[in-house]
């Protein structure tokens, strides 16, 4: 028996009896599955859509009254390394050779995120600085998505240049690092840091390997999420009755009942 809708289905992600596929593997979601999505959900504030692509959910949403975010930030290039043969087992000469033209990149951004902070670079120079290194990046990608080797090699060298101008340009305007000041604490011998700032993660981890590093935010989250239990709500009842009250430890459920027999 031939199921349509499943065929259906798995054609819209690119499955299909003859093995055609859309280039590169774009395959944009239908506004049905969006509105598909808005039959049963409502949301509330800005939304932001990750791996946008074209916005096709974007388009959407705004039609249907909604307000999208918007996100600004300069990030470093995003691309699958196909020297990565566990990844990509089918690279081909030039898309390897590409890789390895823009490793220089990955070398001094990983140096540029340790000194400064993850991505802060871009936001501590003037906006024509921030441009012109945000033009370069552009045309590297265009070249590692055109699998141009000798194109991917000129840009790397731009955008090489590029991160040592900013660098310099920070450095001149005494630009302020990420902070690595870390809040410390050690349970039962597992030691936890959570960061002033997230985006010094790297610096902080090279310098304390053996800590668990977390933000701000996720134990804000944490926390939320374990008030909104049980054990969150006897917390809550019990600092109202004694203000000064602290968790000082979180035990496992016990297997078996209190059923020991009385001594006596």
């Amino acid at each position: 028996m031939k199921h349509l809708g499943i065929n259906r289905a798995m054609k819209t992600i690119g499955f299909n009896e003859r093995g055609d596929r859309q280039k590169d593997d774009y395959y944009a979601t239908p506004s049905k599955a969006t509105d598909a999505l808005l039959s049963v959900e409502t949301f509330k504030g800005d939304i932001f859509e990750p791996c946008c692509g074209e916005g096709h959910i974007s388009k959407r949403l705004i039609e249907h009254g909604y307000k999208m975010g918007t996100q600004t930030k300069t990030r470093k290039p995003k691309y699958s390394k196909k020297a990565d043969k566990l990844f990509n087992r089918e690279a081909s000469k030039t898309e390897i050779m590409c890789d390895y033209a823009i490793a220089p990149v990955d070398r001094i951004a990983v140096q540029m995120d340790l000194k400064w902070g993850i991505d802060m670079l871009p936001e501590l120079v003037s906006v024509e600085t921030a441009q012109k290194y945000g033009s370069a990046m552009a045309k590297m990608n265009a070249a590692i998505q055109e699998n141009n080797p000798e194109e991917c090699k000129i840009r790397a060298e731009i955008v090489v240049r590029g991160l040592a101008a900013m660098d310099a340009e920070a450095e001149r305007l005494g630009a302020q690092r990420a902070s690595t000041d870390v809040w410390e604490m050690e349970i039962d011998g597992e030691l936890f840091g959570i960061m002033k700032d997230g985006r010094s993660w790297q610096a902080i981890k090279q310098q304390r390997p053996e800590m668990e590093l977390l933000t701000m935010r996720e134990v804000a989250l944490a926390y939320r999420h374990f008030r909104e239990h049980k054990a969150g709500e006897f917390e809550q009842a019990v600092k109202q009755s004694f203000p000064s009250a602290e968790v000082m430890d979180i035990r496992p459920k016990r297997s078996k009942p209190f059923d020991d027999d009385i001594p006596f």
